[in-house]
């Protein structure tokens, strides 16, 4: 009998909703000078290569790039180099 596995879809919003993001590949780099660089641009706290994200087996990680701004995820900063979310 073959296994079903269900895709799991990854949505990154403002916190106000008014934007929202769909993560389309195994890994992308945020920033304002990458992807959501048209909602980040405008962020003089995001860096142009602020974070990664990064899926595997299903499960969504980032990866902090900034070394000035550090990177936040609801509002909490991330305190590991590499954090499973």
């Amino acid at each position: 009998e073959e296994e079903k596995t269900e895709a799991i879809t990854f949505v990154f919003s403002s916190l106000d909703g008014q934007y929202a993001f769909k993560i389309t590949s195994n890994q992308i780099t945020i920033g304002r000078e990458n992807t959501m660089g048209e909602y980040l641009s405008t962020k003089s706290y995001v860096s142009r290569s602020h974070a990664v994200v990064t899926i595997v087996n299903n499960e969504l990680y980032i990866e902090n790039l900034s070394n000035t701004n550090f990177t936040y995820v609801n509002n909490k900063k991330i305190t590991k180099l590499f954090c499973h979310l």
